[in-house]
Parts: C-alpha cells; structure tokens; sequence
C-alpha cells in the first residue's frame, strides 16, 4: 500500500489539524492494513525538500503540523 502525502492526498487529511490527530489517522491507516491483511507499505516522508520527521537539516513539511515538543 502506498500512502501518499504530497498535498494530504491520503495522509494526513490536513495539516490544520493536531499531531495527535494526524497520529491517530496513521494509526488507523496501519489498522486497516492490518486488517485486510497488507504486508507492505510505502510511506513517503519527503515531499517537497521538507521532512515529516523531527529533522535538524530539512525543515517540517507543510502537509503535516510539527510535533510537539
């Protein structure tokens, strides 16, 4: 499965919203495909330059709200 997240195209579904809530619609993401029994999953990280990681060198995505700290 390959989870696309230029532009919230599947996740997350806005970067208006909480890291716990996009968390949380990963985590459901990763439910499903646990349910229906995927095996693989292809989860970009890198959309434009940015990072949806905690990055020193790249700075967050747009897609996606920063962590927490």
């Amino acid at each position: 499965m390959f989870v696309a997240t230029v532009s919230n195209i599947d996740w997350p579904k806005s970067r208006f919203e909480s890291s716990h809530r996009q968390q949380s619609q990963l985590d459901d993401y990763v439910d499903m495909m646990s349910s229906t029994h995927i095996n693989a999953a292809m989860f970009q990280v890198r959309t434009a330059g940015d990072a949806m990681y905690n990055s020193t060198i790249e700075p967050w995505s747009k897609y996606v709200h920063p962590l927490a700290s």
